[in-house]
């Protein structure tokens, strides 16, 4: 299980029309980047040629919904991306890149001017117009829609159609990060007449989708697979789809997954499964790809020793990360500094490099740790850390985690929750109160450290353990308003010094991305930008 995404902010990019870099050559290193992280990989070889059908798994299970206001987690945005487009769209090498919007414009602080591209038709053949994409944007402010991505919306005023091929986005005060949000669903487009006569039933079997990706819905059967068709009437060229029939299946069990790609009833996923990894060597391709993930501990606002600085930096020393790395992830992730992962350095690199690189590294010392723990009284109050006891990913974290408090003095217990009630942590301080730190694994939706970072202020509601530092509130605050790169990487550089230092939140490791396919096929992106780009048309024979 990874999370449920958190809400975040991004920051305003000056985009300019850049071929995707899906069709270059593969970049597949193997090695590890400067800054230690495991996953470099980028894409995967080219195909050779087209295919009839793909046959590729979700690991995270069958999509509750592909409406996109509703696409808020792995298994649907893994779809959606290849059914529904954006006015941006997040490219293999992480950065933004111009969808169905041609162009846009940022004339005031407040105000954004987006020229929508012509020629582009829906799967019905109708054409794409400036009044469905205001549409679209809107449903994300109609409380009756009940967007997950609404709180993008937050300081939006109006969009409106103001041209043949031009939407207006209002602002209620100026909002540096709202404009790449828009390569996330938040930016989807779809057809304003068919999604007003599907009402609640859009984005189900029974009432599907009108966009205009690369693939449509073919058929959903409940409960076993959801096939797509190619669209031959796609307007982008470059990303025409290569399969004519890619169909997704819903195995969550790693055994049962290792199997069909062992057999090639599964012919690729992400997230290959670890305990298959050995089993699978002969069988295809496992690529390690660039991510903008973190494996992190979330203290929670639950009064408990980990309330204590000197107890959150005593278990950090305590935990044996090469562990984590050789005997949970088989070598397939490293120790992290920061609670944002290397490759959400989507600006400004050089400087979160090299402060990255100045922060310390983690490291397991025990005698440090003990001390530590002496100095805050050592407290034998129980700690109570939860995992999800039907993702054994979890537990096995947690027993690293309860192991080092053990060696340093701690009381920790281990609390095993459903994915139904862990899922819930998220969002309902009640649910948190069962539990003095959970697991996740957090990312950035594009590369922006501010997405993460922001919820380290005083009241956001993702904000769970209550940190509050005045400082690193003014900076980030700053941040949020600040349009030039260089300068909200410094404010942001600031606050996640001192973020860390008082380990507001236990990073561990940067998985990398796991992307597995066999001797069939290749082409889809090894790094993690399945959630936003249609990667599926990519993928084609070897």
């Amino acid at each position: 299980m990874r999370r449920l995404r958190t809400c975040a902010v991004l920051a305003a990019v000056c985009i300019t029309a850049t071929a995707a870099c899906s069709t270059n050559d593969t970049n597949k290193s193997g090695g590890q980047n400067p800054s230690g992280a495991t996953g470099t990989d980028i894409l995967t070889p080219k195909p050779s040629k087209d295919i009839d059908k793909v046959t590729w798994n979700l690991p995270y299970g069958e999509p509750a919904s592909l409406d996109w206001t509703k696409a808020y987690s792995y298994s649907e945005n893994s779809v959606v991306a290849n059914l529904c487009e954006g006015l941006y769209r997040l490219t293999p090498d992480l950065k933004v890149e111009p969808a169905l919007a041609e162009s846009s414009s940022n004339p005031d602080p407040t105000t954004y001017v987006y020229k929508i591209r012509k020629g582009v038709t829906f799967w019905d053949g109708s054409p794409l117009t400036a009044e469905d994409v205001a549409y679209s944007l809107n449903r994300h402010l109609d409380p009756a829609v009940a967007s997950f991505w609404a709180v993008f919306y937050e300081k939006v005023d109006s969009v409106k159609a103001t041209g043949p091929d031009e939407v207006t986005v209002k602002l209620k005060q100026p909002d540096a990060m709202f404009d790449r949000w828009l390569a996330t669903p938040a930016g989807v487009v779809g057809s304003a007449a068919y999604t007003k006569s599907k009402g609640e039933a859009l984005g189900t079997p029974d009432g599907g989708l009108m966009c205009t990706g690369p693939f449509k819905v073919q058929s959903w059967v409940r409960g076993q697979s959801l096939t797509l068709a190619r669209n031959d009437g796609y307007w982008d060229a470059a990303h025409r789809a290569k399969a004519k029939s890619f169909q997704f299946s819903f195995v969550t069990d790693e055994a049962a997954t290792t199997n069909a790609l062992q057999t090639g009833e599964i012919d690729g996923t992400y997230d290959a499964p670890l305990s298959g990894l050995a089993q699978l060597a002969g069988s295809g391709t496992l690529y390690q790809g660039k991510t903008q993930a973190t494996l992190d501990l979330l203290p929670t606002e639950k009064k408990s020793p980990l309330q204590d600085v000197r107890i959150r930096r005593a278990l950090a020393l305590a935990i044996d990360y090469q562990g984590i790395v050789q005997q949970i992830y088989k070598g397939t992730a490293a120790p992290v500094r920061t609670y944002v992962a290397t490759g959400s350095w989507g600006y400004a690199a050089d400087a979160y490099k090299a402060a990255y690189d100045q922060l310390p590294a983690p490291r397991t010392d025990i005698e440090a740790a003990k001390k530590l723990v002496q100095e805050a009284g050592s407290p034998k109050d129980e700690i109570v850390i939860a995992s999800v006891s039907d993702f054994p990913l979890y537990a096995q974290l947690a027993t690293v985690v309860q192991d080092a408090g053990k060696k340093i003095g701690l009381n920790i217990r281990l609390q095993g929750f459903p994915t139904s009630t862990y899922t819930t942590f998220f969002f309902d301080k009640d649910a948190r109160n069962q539990t003095d730190a959970f697991f996740t694994t957090n990312y950035t939706d594009v590369p922006e450290p501010l997405q993460l970072y922001r919820s380290f202020r005083p009241g956001d509601f993702y904000n769970y353990s209550g940190y509050d530092n005045a400082e690193v509130t003014r900076q980030l605050n700053e941040a949020v308003a600040t349009k030039d790169d260089a300068a909200r990487a410094a404010l942001i550089i600031a606050a996640q010094k001192q973020i860390t230092s008082d380990v507001a939140v236990l990073p561990l490791v940067e998985p990398a991305n796991r992307l597995f396919m066999n001797k069939k096929i290749t082409g889809a992106p090894a790094s993690f930008v399945y959630l936003y780009y249609p990667w599926a048309a990519d993928v084609g024979a070897r």
